[in-house]
């Protein structure tokens, strides 16, 4: 009796990939306090399959403050560098989308907190809050 054994390779697009995500962010979700001059940025994940592009998002309300579009393949950090600094005591929104078609959209909110210029305002003894703290001293 012959036996004969046969074994299939599956090709690449066959294979269950992994979904494209993105792992984590700078700043965390739901962050408040963020320093304005501060860099947003995401950590992407490819999936198993290999590479995806990204592209990234930095929002002010509708506004669009930067967007970013990167390949896995040239580094896992997309960052969306605003070019100046954050608006104060203000929500922002960060939206990280694979524009491949695998994965899903990743939204992560966060609040920037005063700048270094407001809080040495509030520091100054000339300052109506920071007199009537001294005051009760």
């Amino acid at each position: 009796m012959l036996l004969v054994v046969s074994l299939a390779l599956a090709e690449p697009a066959d294979m269950d990939c992994g979904l494209a995500s993105l792992s984590a962010t700078s700043p965390a979700p739901f962050a408040v306090d963020v320093p304005v001059d501060v860099i947003p940025a995401g950590l992407l994940d490819g999936g198993t399959c290999g590479g995806s592009v990204w592209t990234g998002t930095l929002l002010l309300g509708d506004s669009v403050i930067v967007t970013q579009t990167q390949s896995s393949e040239d580094g896992w950090l997309l960052e969306l560098d605003p070019g100046a600094e954050l608006e104060p005591d203000t929500e922002y929104l960060l939206r990280f989308e694979p524009t491949d078609g695998g994965g899903e959209v990743s939204e992560v909110g966060f609040t920037t907190g005063r700048s270094e210029e407001h809080t040495s305002e509030l520091q100054s003894p000339d300052h109506l809050v920071c007199r009537l703290l001294l005051e009760k001293k």
